[in-house]
């Protein structure tokens, strides 16, 4: 089996403010934005994902529940692989510098 392409996907507390985020973050496109889901495609193929917290009770039954973790925790990593760290880096800084 070949996998031709990897879905990362984050469940966020507020879908809008994420995606102008990583919209920032990555300088690129929405590949779809819907209510429910925000992606992205991203070097080699991959698509990341933003889904907010309340999706992920819906499609899960109630298994997890995002509101039950504690404030502030990230239950995920990302890793993004970039011709150029430091622009990266530095429109993620302004990025968040924005969001205060």
């Amino acid at each position: 089996m070949t996998i031709t392409r990897a879905h990362f996907v984050l469940y966020v507390r507020d879908q809008r403010a994420s995606t102008e985020f990583y919209r920032r973050v990555l300088a690129n496109d929405l590949t779809l934005d819907v209510p429910s889901r925000t992606e992205f495609a991203i070097m080699g193929g991959a698509i990341l994902g933003l889904m907010p917290e309340s999706g992920i009770a819906r499609l899960l039954g109630g298994v997890v529940d995002p509101a039950a973790a504690t404030p502030g925790a990230t239950h995920d990593e990302l890793y993004l692989l970039v011709y150029d760290p430091a622009i990266s880096h530095a429109r993620a800084l302004a990025a968040v510098q924005r969001r205060r």
